[in-house]
């Protein structure tokens, strides 16, 4: 996705379609990447979000057995 200067490309797990990775970038120049993990049943376990190879924020996420999220943490 593009406006003509910034520019957000996202890329699919493999074998699945669940956004695993979405850059971000201004000019030309990498700003940001968020990546997100899934377990097996394709819930989210982790959101990481880093700038210049920093991390800025990270959430993990647990479920119980029926699948409700139970914690979630930063």
């Amino acid at each position: 996705m593009t406006n003509g200067v910034d520019l957000a490309e996202y890329s699919y797990l493999a074998g699945r379609s669940l956004v695993g990775q979405i850059n971000f970038s201004h000019a030309g120049v990498a700003r940001m990447t968020t990546t997100e993990v899934f377990d097996l049943r394709g819930r989210l376990t982790t959101n990481e979000t880093s700038v210049g190879g920093s991390t800025v924020s990270a959430c993990r996420y647990g479920y119980d057995p029926l699948v409700d999220q139970i914690e979630g943490s930063n």
